[in-house]
């Protein structure tokens, strides 16, 4: 026998086309019903065993015929919320209402080139660039330590690394996300020629055999990154370090 789907203007109150008017004697368990309530589609499936309570105050709604009497309700599925006509996208997108119910809401439209983000309170979108290109300097003769990088604007999940110390061969191009650190350094100081890869660090700079600093970003905050050094033997020299933070 195949399911009967009904197209209802309202849940309760029993008039045509309630959800409530159907006779619990013409219903069968799995026939269907979408109920078109303040805005939103509300879709429904018959359970000819239900017992509970009606309620359609908090999502999932329950209703009960009018005619109940031992069993059968109505049994909410999910809720699908509208979206305009114009498809023009308005704000709090895809939220979870106040009372739990799931839906599509719209989205506020952002400026041209932006990209949509939670915001850092993880409670609602906001749009933004969603990059940031800085600049820095370290100088590696300092004991091995900490470098704290700030004015970014968010919290990054990668950055990219371009460093080196001027006018000489020590140059390193990293990759880090806080927990992998990669980076592909100039190592002509060690043997001539020759580049090489490394997988401990984002930020390697050679001066000469046993002679070198390594960094990795060991913390992403809220407006940056820390970069931990690692001095080895006598370094010395001032680090440019150029880098790409990604959101």
């Amino acid at each position: 026998m195949p399911y009967i789907t009904h197209n209802c203007d309202a849940l309760i109150g029993g008039a045509a086309r309630a959800l409530d008017s159907y006779s619990v004697g013409a219903l069968t368990t799995g026939d269907r019903a979408f109920v078109d309530e303040t805005g939103e589609t509300l879709r429904f499936k018959y359970n000819s065993a239900g017992t509970a309570a009606e309620n359609v105050s908090t999502h999932p709604y329950v209703v009960r015929p009018d005619d109940y009497s031992a069993g059968g309700n109505w049994e909410e599925q999910e809720t699908v919320g509208g979206v305009s006509a114009a498809a023009n996208l308005t704000a709090e997108a895809l939220a979870v209402g106040a009372d739990g119910a799931k839906g599509i809401k719209a989205l506020a439209l952002g400026a041209a080139n932006l990209k949509l983000f939670m915001n850092a309170a993880g409670s609602a979108n906001e749009y933004a660039n969603g990059t940031f290109i800085g600049t820095t300097t370290y100088d590696t003769a300092t004991a091995s330590g900490d470098q704290a990088i700030t004015g970014v604007g968010f919290k990054p999940s990668r950055i990219l690394l371009l460093t080196c110390v001027d006018s000489t061969s020590q140059v390193s191009v990293g990759l880090d996300d806080g927990t992998n650190h990669y980076c592909i350094i100039n190592y002509n100081a060690v043997a001539a020629g020759q580049w090489t890869i490394r997988t401990a660090y984002s930020i390697e700079l050679q001066q000469s055999v046993g002679v070198l600093s390594g960094g990795i970003v060991s913390a992403l905050g809220a407006d940056g990154f820390t970069i931990t050094w690692t001095k080895t033997g006598a370094k010395t020299g001032k680090a440019y370090i150029h880098y790409i933070a990604f959101r």
